[in-house]
């Protein structure tokens, strides 16, 4: 426990009056670099509560000490404003007259039943287990959407250290809370920028050393890119179970310092594409990382997911359109040609009982002519055909003066008589199909 101060035996003891007549101060619990945390109560809603006391500077004169005071209370008003279920909730603030004369800024809070994430994180490296990335996502996610909302209203935190984190189980499993607005920063109109050729003019360290961003260490300009700072060095203590600035405090100003930034891959962590992601984050000039928090949030998490194949370009409607009308012509064109093969499939009609096939040979330009005509009744088998004569013996005026006959020359039902050799004649006696007679050649 830290030496008691006057300011701790003032709040300490028992027969101090209740602070705005509404809180009473029970008992110290812990001191950071800018302030001591005391648990208490809320007399009117009966309940605890967290007492944190600002310290001022001890060479602050009166009336810089009053200049203090009434900073912190405009302060304060802004932060009670904040609503976010991340974030402990201020109930009250004022300033308290000490029995030596001087005052102290306080402000109350939510009392939150948990442990520190500083803890969490001590258990997990002695088990030799340092949170993966889904985690260290996971739980940070709500804080950085919590300190976001702050940014938008013109709020820095300047003080994110695992001391400040609290560690709550829920039904939903762990949580974390975000503590300690108290030396929060409400930005000049000036300061949405990253800028560091100017400086914040005060003789108050608020900061925790071992996690302070350059612009704290060298007394600059401090905006969001301190709290992205920060967070970059709470990942890579989170990934890597090391303190981001391992040396001792005569080097540690060195080390804030120094080109060699602390990243995951400086420990031998290899965290993928998080890896140029924290770089940023904790570079050392502020213009060089993410202009916010809500930036920092966003490219950790597009840095998780599993890489997405690239969307198809959208086709203009003229394509659709066209290929439509291509389909279209398509279906017509197969329809119609199944009709035709449907239609010609119906039209041949039966053969009739009886066919005569006639076949004609002319012996210059050789030729067939064929004609189907229903045969009459069934007649008596017609007596055998002479056997062919030799070619000498054929009468020449025949084969020149008869001509080639065509198709349509012998009328439907009726046959005549072939004074041609080579004319062969088949009467087939039961239904057939139409046959050709292939065509032969006489010497």
């Amino acid at each position: 426990m830290p030496p008691v101060t006057p300011v701790a035996r003032e709040l300490a003891a028992p027969v101090m009056p209740l602070l705005g007549g509404r809180i009473r101060v029970d008992r110290f619990v812990a001191e950071g670099g800018f302030g001591r945390v005391y648990r208490g109560h809320h007399v009117a809603l009966d309940r605890p509560v967290a007492v944190k006391v600002l310290k001022v500077p001890p060479e602050y004169g009166a009336e810089a000490r009053a200049l203090f005071c009434e900073r912190f209370a405009q302060e304060a008003r802004i932060i009670a404003r904040l609503d976010h279920p991340a974030i402990v909730r201020a109930l009250d603030f004022g300033v308290v007259g000490l029995s030596d004369g001087e005052t102290a800024p306080y402000m109350v809070l939510d009392w939150i039943d948990g442990v520190p994430l500083a803890d969490r994180m001590a258990a997990r490296r002695a088990e030799g287990r340092p949170f993966d990335r889904a985690e260290v996502l996971g739980l940070l996610t709500p804080v950085m959407e919590a300190i976001a909302t702050a940014h938008a209203q013109g709020i820095v935190h300047r003080d994110i250290t695992p001391r400040n984190l609290m560690v709550v189980e829920t039904a939903a499993g762990a949580s974390l809370r975000l503590l300690d607005f108290g030396i929060a920063k409400v930005m000049e109109p000036d300061a949405a920028e990253a800028r560091d050729d100017t400086f914040t003019h005060t003789a108050m360290l608020a900061f925790s050393p071992r996690w302070a961003a350059p612009e704290q260490a060298s007394r600059g300009r401090t905006g969001p890119w301190t709290d992205v700072h920060a967070l970059g060095l709470l990942c890579t203590a989170m990934l890597t179970g090391e303190r981001p600035y391992r040396g001792p405090t005569e080097t540690l100003f060195t080390e804030i310092f120094s080109a060699a930034r602390p990243t995951p891959a400086t420990f031998g962590v290899d965290v993928g594409a998080w890896e140029p992601v924290l770089a940023r984050a904790v570079a050392l000039r502020p213009d060089a990382r993410q202009p916010d928090v809500a930036a920092l949030l966003r490219e950790l998490t597009a840095a998780l997911r599993p890489p997405t194949p690239p969307a198809r370009a959208a086709l203009p409607s003229t394509v659709y359109a066209l290929g439509g009308a291509l389909l279209a012509l398509l279906l017509v064109a197969l329809g119609s040609l199944v009709g035709d093969r449907q239609r010609g499939s119906s039209s041949v009609a039966p053969p009739p009982p009886s066919t005569s096939v006639v076949a004609v040979l002319e012996p210059v330009e050789p030729a067939v002519s064929q004609v189907v005509t229903p045969a009459p009744a069934p007649a008596p088998a017609p007596a055998p055909a002479p056997p062919p004569r030799a070619a000498s013996d054929r009468p020449p005026a025949v084969r020149a003066a008869r001509p080639l006959r065509r198709e349509g020359d012998v009328p439907a039902g009726r046959t005549e008589p072939r004074p041609v050799t080579g004319v062969q004649e088949e009467v087939p006696t039961a239904p057939a199909r139409p046959r050709i007679q292939p065509m032969r050649e006489y010497p």
